[in-house]
């Protein structure tokens, strides 16, 4: 989403091309503080002459780890899942390309160094991407949902566990326990897309995103 910003030194030039993207204009108009944390690491970055990686690094690093959870964890029904639906793609293409690629995306606490997802991943991923975040954004500070735990939601939650570990035997403990599992990229990989593609696969949209949420929110 940051590519194209580079050749601006001005910081308000800078400003306008970051509000061009979705992600960005949600933050601005819903949530300014985290706003103003990106934009002025993104300005600063550029005014500095940093690499552009190196500010993207810094930028999902915030995004991802602080911002992305809080967020998911409050988001309606169809704004989850339409942005777990961008995820599950992207980590299908990138699993295609490397296991590793696609574990240090669902998992970048692990990565040995940061990835270059412009370049990994086409243009519709990163941009549809980028809009169901957005949607979540947008979602959260208009009509936030709760994540708490239920006997339906537990029963979801449950049946979807024992589809995936009939195919994966193994799931369960890499889902449970990643850290353990770190060497092994194949593993992380599988058993994430195995296990979201069940939640999202509840066939109501209520019921897989109160599942969603409850996973998210523990």
């Amino acid at each position: 989403g940051l590519s194209g910003v580079t050749q601006w030194r001005d910081a308000h030039k800078i400003e306008s091309q970051l509000l061009a993207i979705p992600l960005y204009s949600a933050l601005a108009q819903y949530d300014q503080q985290n706003y103003a944390r990106l934009r002025d690491i993104l300005v600063s970055g550029i005014q500095k002459g940093r690499p552009l990686i190196e500010i993207q690094t810094d930028i999902r690093a915030i995004v991802v780890g602080q911002l992305i959870g809080a967020y998911l964890k409050k988001a309606p029904d169809e704004d989850l899942i339409r942005y777990w639906h961008s995820q599950l793609a992207e980590m299908k293409h990138l699993a295609k390309l490397s296991p590793q690629h696609c574990a240090d995306f669902a998992f970048p606490q692990f990565a040995n160094s940061a990835q270059d997802l412009q370049r990994l991943l086409p243009k519709s991923l990163l941009t549809e991407d980028m809009e169901a975040l957005a949607a979540v954004i947008k979602g959260v500070a208009t009509n936030p949902q709760g994540y708490g735990l239920s006997p339906k939601i537990q029963k979801d939650f449950d049946a979807a566990v024992l589809r995936v570990t009939r195919a994966y035997p193994w799931a369960l403990d890499v889902v449970r326990s990643p850290a353990h599992h770190k060497d092994d990229p194949d593993s992380l990989c599988t058993a994430t897309i195995a296990l979201f593609s069940e939640v999202l696969a509840i066939p109501s949209s209520n019921r897989s995103g109160a599942v969603l949420r409850y996973m998210l929110g523990e």
